[in-house]
């Protein structure tokens, strides 16, 4: 999954909560006529909301993995400098 293009994921998102949705308005639905929660409606609302909660975890992982690659950069351009200079220094 592309971490920077989010619109495939939130567009799943939006169509498990307007599926959900819909659901809940068929007036023929036998827990729509009781007044009785549909609970593939609230599956389908759940999962929604899982992947909302997933997206928002992998983008603050992305971040984290940004953070520490560039301190692995500095990392070694500090060690190459050092060696750098012992180099100099043995000659």
């Amino acid at each position: 999954m592309n971490m920077t293009n989010n619109e495939p994921i939130n567009q799943l998102i939006d169509r498990l909560r307007t599926r959900a949705t819909i659901r809940r308005q068929i007036s023929g639905r036998k827990s729509v006529q009781e007044g009785k929660p549909d609970r593939l409606a609230d599956l389908l609302d759940e999962a929604a909301n899982e992947l909302e909660t997933l997206q928002v975890f992998a983008s603050n992982a992305s971040g984290y993995c940004t953070v520490l690659r560039e301190e692995c950069l500095a990392s070694h351009a500090r060690v190459a400098e050092f060696l750098i200079r012992r180099s100099l220094k043995a000659e």
